[in-house]
């Protein structure tokens, strides 16, 4: 018997997911030297910026995409016909794109203007146009991603990891083309639709060629249409809301920045930002797999076995993120030369301390929402999560005009301490005594 067929088509996926988003890390990374060359500090600064408003645009899908992946999932273990989930699906898809687009508009003409506001004319000067392009591309990306879902519900989810992987490798290839051509190119647009338009188009075309696939083997009519769009719409409707709460909670810190930060604070935040996600990415995978470890020893009720792997995940991870980020401070001057980033102010012993108390907290607060999540008990996420939201931001806006760049980790540190960190692990102590009773 192969070694294909031996290993659980889960554990390819998850092995896939690991390496396809640790490549499309590194990408972040090894980009910053070319986009820097070719942009400038000021205008990389901006493209920072607009890379940022990927989550919020991710949003644009409204929980559509994980609602087609349950019922796709369901009905795949029941033995039931699928397609017309995937049709219905589809077609939701390209409205929303629509409609979307031309919200994109009336926002842009609004947004644009404020959310670029400390950078010149002589540096940007068509914003509202750059912002629209962005975040339509970012918009189609996410909408079109639901053939992602569909893979992952038909457990062929590796090639949901390989694909945007590949569209990561495309766009950064296109600027080392762009680079080698002509080294002095500068147009902030070009170079953003160049290194972010492979994620729309590739996933646009596998949607429309699935959509193509399935309309052959079966027709849509009024009446299913409306009772499919009703159940995809109806489920859909949490994962947008909790969507919303973690977009809230982890990218308020570059909106805060755009309006009283600097291109320089920008830069070395949002560099630092991307090492220290690959590092706590590490972190992440390791408790990925340890979710169904969680879930055995829940439903075996060995409470004080689960502890210690509490204990003990948190304890190495937070070894880890320390040792890393001790690390990544020691060879910052080496770092930021090899970005090309060598006129960029380094960061402060401070400032990387925050970013490791913040990480080793963000690792406290999300393995308790795993065991949470294994217990099938949302509620508390759904009550705490946008009261830290609404802390984090007041707190952000307040810190970072007496702190500066510190500022907004302080404000981050303490909406945690002060909430989830605390809340999380009393409602997990409180599930144990339910289910031990």
């Amino acid at each position: 018997m192969s070694l294909v067929k031996i290993i659980p088509k889960h554990l390819w996926v998850a092995a896939s997911s690991w390496g396809a988003r640790g490549i499309s890390a590194c990408v972040q990374i090894v980009s910053v030297h070319y986009l820097v060359s070719l942009l400038g500090e000021d205008k990389y600064s901006a493209f920072i910026l607009l890379g940022g408003l990927i989550t919020w645009c991710n949003l644009s899908d409204f929980g559509i995409g994980n609602s087609i992946l349950n019922y796709i999932a369901e009905r795949r273990a029941q033995d039931k016909n699928y397609e017309y989930f995937i049709l219905v699906g589809s077609v939701i898809v390209f409205i929303l794109f629509f409609i979307v687009a031309v919200f994109l508009c009336f926002l842009s003409m609004t947004v644009a203007e404020q959310y670029l506001k400390i950078y010149s004319d002589a540096i940007i000067n068509n914003k509202i146009i750059l912002f629209y392009i962005s975040t339509l591309i970012f918009c189609g990306t996410a909408l079109a991603g639901i053939i992602y879902k569909i893979w992952y519900a038909e457990q062929i989810g590796w090639l949901s990891n390989l694909f945007p992987a590949v569209c990561a490798l495309i766009g950064l290839l296109n600027i080392i083309v762009v680079r080698k051509i002509d080294g002095n190119f500068s147009d902030l647009l070009i170079v953003f639709v160049l290194f972010y338009l492979p994620a729309l188009i590739i996933p646009i075309y596998l949607l429309l060629k699935r959509y193509r696939f399935e309309i052959r083997k079966i027709k849509l009519n009024r009446r299913l249409f409306a009772g499919a769009s009703l159940k995809i719409i109806e489920r859909a409707r949490p994962f947008f809301i909790f969507a919303v709460m973690g977009a809230i909670v982890l990218q308020t810190d570059l909106i805060v920045l755009s309006q009283k930060g600097d291109a320089s604070e920008i830069i070395l935040y949002g560099v630092l930002l991307k090492i220290f996600n690959v590092i706590y990415f590490i972190y992440s995978a390791v408790l990925q797999a340890w979710w169904p470890v969680c879930t055995e020893l829940r439903i075996k009720k060995q409470w004080v076995e689960l502890k210690k792997s509490i204990r003990l995940s948190v304890g190495l991870g937070a070894l880890a993120i320390t040792t890393l980020i001790f690390l990544v401070y020691c060879l910052q001057d080496v770092v930021f030369k090899l970005l090309g980033l060598g006129g960029i102010e380094k960061g402060s012993f401070i400032l990387y301390c925050l970013f490791c108390l913040y990480f080793i907290i963000r690792a406290w607060c999300d393995t308790y929402a795993v065991l949470l999540q294994t217990m099938n008990s949302m509620k508390p996420l759904f009550i705490i999560v946008p009261i830290q939201a609404l802390i984090n931001f007041i707190l952000q806006w307040y810190f970072i005009s007496i702190l500066s760049l510190t500022g907004i980790l302080i404000g981050s540190i303490i909406s945690f301490l002060c909430t989830v960190a605390i809340y999380l692990p009393y409602k997990f102590n409180q599930q144990i005594k339910k289910q031990t009773h």
